[in-house]
């Protein structure tokens, strides 16, 4: 993906938003938030709504279709040692 895309986030099944590197939005930065972060989806929802109604900008996007799953036993040091590399070369990390 990093290949594709200038920048990637992600969210979780919760609404959190992740995002590893900094990004650009309007023209300004935006920290990367490599944690849950629950209230930033809303903040740019009712800065995009500005004064219209939710709706109808859920009525605008496009249909998608969303599934989220869990890694279940998968090593604590195995994921260690993952963030260690990501902290060390995030490229690199996402390169992979």
């Amino acid at each position: 993906m990093n290949k594709k895309f200038k920048s990637v986030a992600g969210f979780e099944a919760n609404g959190g938003l992740l995002s590893g590197i900094d990004l650009q939005l309007n023209g300004k930065p935006l920290k990367a938030l490599p944690t849950r972060d629950a209230i930033s989806p809303a903040i740019m929802l009712l800065f995009a709504v500005n004064k219209g109604l939710i709706s109808t900008l859920v009525d605008a996007l496009p249909k998608r279709y969303t599934h989220s799953d869990r890694i279940q036993n998968f090593a604590t040091e195995k994921s260690q040692e993952i963030i260690a590399q990501g902290k060390q070369d995030h490229k690199k990390l996402l390169a992979q």
